[in-house]
């Protein structure tokens, strides 16, 4: 799934800044979109210094979309949720 930006190159970029200030490896944490830069990076930079990657929310299917069931709209809006206090 190769993405046609130049974010994987830009990553490595900031992963080699990163690396050579620290002279450690380093960790990444990707959330939803930035789960497919990662992907990417990866592919096209496998020798990088990265040690740990934790992905949030990851998209596991790219180029498909859903949307709530339309027999759950409440007043002409889509429901809200909290998940907290």
């Amino acid at each position: 799934m190769p993405i046609s930006t130049p974010s994987p190159r830009l990553m490595s970029a900031q992963v080699d800044v990163l690396h050579q200030r620290t002279g450690e490896p380093v960790a990444i944490v990707a959330e939803s979109e930035g789960t497919l830069v990662a992907a990417e990076f990866f592919l096209d930079f496998p020798a990088s210094p990265v040690d740990h990657l934790m992905l949030l929310s990851p998209i596991v299917e790219p180029v498909r979309v859903t949307y709530p069931d339309w027999g759950r709209r409440e007043g002409g809006s889509w429901p809200a949720f909290s998940c907290g206090a």
